[in-house]
Parts: structure tokens; sequence; C-alpha cells
């Protein structure tokens, strides 16, 4: 009896693509660690801002839509409050911040916190930011 050539090439293939994946090169040779949910992360900020008019005027207002508002640095020595609001969902953000900090403006639009303090530490998670200054 005569056997069809595809009964012979089946398992022949399947031993040879099983034999070919397990002998596979790792990819990622450097592990990433993931954040803990307690860990807190540094967070720095610049003092280059976009700047638009909102008062009446349109001194600051883009003439053609679309177009970028004008990009300029803090004066040097301008205080700002940075608040930090943690989201739990992308359409709803914290009633309290997080966070708040206090900086100064530095030359170059550079932003240094105030009276010593440490930076702003935040837990992994979605933030929105308000500068006040």
């Amino acid at each position: 009896m005569q056997q069809h050539p595809s009964i012979i090439a089946g398992p022949l293939l399947a031993f040879l693509l099983l034999f070919s994946c397990s002998s596979g090169e790792e990819i990622l040779k450097e592990e990433i660690p993931s954040v803990q949910p307690e860990e807190k992360i540094g967070v720095s900020f610049s003092g280059r801002i976009d700047l638009v008019e909102t008062k009446a005027g349109d001194e600051g207002v883009p003439e053609t839509p679309g177009e970028a508002a004008t990009t300029q640095a803090l004066r040097k020595d301008v205080n700002v409050t940075i608040r930090a609001y943690m989201q739990p969902s992308i359409s709803q953000p914290a009633a309290a911040p997080q966070s708040c900090r206090d900086y100064l403006a530095a030359e170059g639009g550079g932003l240094a916190v105030k009276n010593g303090e440490e930076e702003m530490f935040l837990t992994a998670g979605t933030y929105t930011f308000y500068a006040l200054s």
C-alpha cells in the first residue's frame, strides 16, 4: 500500500517547527523593572510656557487657527506654585491635589524648588498639573 506524501511530511514538518522554536534566542536582553504602586518618582518642570492672551485684547492669540502660541521663559525670580491632581479616571480629576510645591523661576526658564524643599515625588498614575504664578 502506498502512503500519501503529506502523511509523512506533516509530522516531519511539525517536529522541525517544534525543534526550531525551542532553541530561540532571547531578544530583550535588559529587563526594565516595573514601578511598584507605593514607589514615588521625582517630577521636574520647565519654566518655558506657551503664552496666549486670556484677557481683553488679542496680543497673544495666534492670527491663524492652528498656529502655535509664542513660547517664552518666565522671568527670573517669578514665584510659581504647581499642583498635581491624580486622576482616578481620564474624565475625573481628584478634588484635592496629590502634591503641591512652590518654585522660583531661574535664568533661562528653569524652575527650582523654593525654600530648599525636595522636588515633587509622585506615585505612578495619571495626573493633571496646574501652575499658578
